[in-house]
């Protein structure tokens, strides 16, 4: 009897585990002005807020891509159609980004003068 109830309480809930992770654990995408919002209302003593954009990567002449050591820094333009720079000194490394190419970039804004946003991750196939 008691096998019985431990395969079932397995088989409802496991799946119920991962519909609830796959529902909350993700973060949804925002726009560059979203996260600078986001930047801007956090105390000081708060560590930036990790967030998600998706947008097209700029690469022209007046749009380089730069790599300096483990930086690769590039412009983004996100699906509110603003352009913005993306260092990114992640882990992994990247290959060839190529111009109008969709991806999604996981990290946090730097406000200022240039405002930037600060990569930790790319998400090329998204």
């Amino acid at each position: 009897m008691l096998k019985r109830i431990i395969i079932l309480s397995a088989l409802i809930g496991i799946p119920a585990i991962i519909w609830i992770a796959t529902r909350y654990g993700t973060t949804p995408p925002i726009t560059f002005a979203q996260a600078l919002k986001q930047a801007e209302s956090a105390s000081e003593s708060e560590s930036a807020k990790k967030v998600l954009i998706r947008g097209y990567v700029i690469i022209d002449a007046s749009h380089p891509l730069e790599r300096n050591n483990s930086t690769l820094s590039f412009t983004l333009r996100d699906d509110a159609m603003q352009e913005f720079r993306v260092q990114y000194d992640g882990q992994e490394t990247i290959g060839a980004l190529e111009n109008m190419q969709k991806i999604g970039i996981a990290g946090h804004t730097h406000g200022g003068d240039k405002p930037y946003f600060h990569a930790k991750q790319i998400i090329l196939s998204y």
